[in-house]
C-alpha cells in the first residue's frame, strides 16, 4: 500500500517549504475534505504532519470523530544535510536524552527522511 504525506499546517506554511510528495489539508478545513480522506485512508498508508507534532494530534482527533484511521503521524525536523542530523545523535546530551525518553513515551518514535521543497 502507497504511501500518503498529508500535511496539516496551513497553506501558506506549505507554500513556504514541505515534504517532496505531500498535499496540503489545513487543519482548519479537515471537514472540507472529509470524502477525500475517508477514501484515500482507505486505498493509502496516510501519514499526518504537521511543524511541532500539535496539530496532527489535533488532525488526529478531527479524523477520529470522522472514522478516518491515518496509519502514523510525523514530526518535522528541518537539517542541512542528513549528516549534521547523524552527527548529533552522537553527542553526549542527545544520547543522555534518548535512554531516558523511553518510561516517557507509549511508543518510541523512529525517523524517515524526506527531502523538503522550498
Amino acid at each position: 500500500m502507497k504511501e500518503l504525506i498529508v500535511d496539516v499546517r496551513s497553506h501558506e506554511e506549505f507554500l513556504k517549504n514541505h515534504v517532496k510528495g505531500a498535499i496540503n489539508v489545513p487543519l482548519h478545513d479537515m471537514e472540507l475534505y472529509e470524502g477525500f480522506l475517508k477514501n484515500i485512508c482507505q486505498e493509502r498508508f496516510v501519514a499526518l504532519y504537521c511543524g511541532s507534532e500539535h496539530r496532527a494530534r489535533i488532525a488526529k482527533k478531527k479524523l477520529d470523530k470522522l472514522e478516518i484511521e491515518p496509519k502514523k503521524y510525523v514530526i518535522l525536523t528541518y537539517w542541512k544535510s542528513k549528516e549534521i542530523h547523524d552527527e548529533s545523535h552522537l553527542k553526549d546530551d542527545f544520547l543522555r536524552a534518548f535512554q531516558e525518553m523511553p518510561v516517557h513515551l507509549v511508543k518510541m518514535p523512529y525517523e524517515e527522511f524526506y527531502e523538503i521543497l522550498r
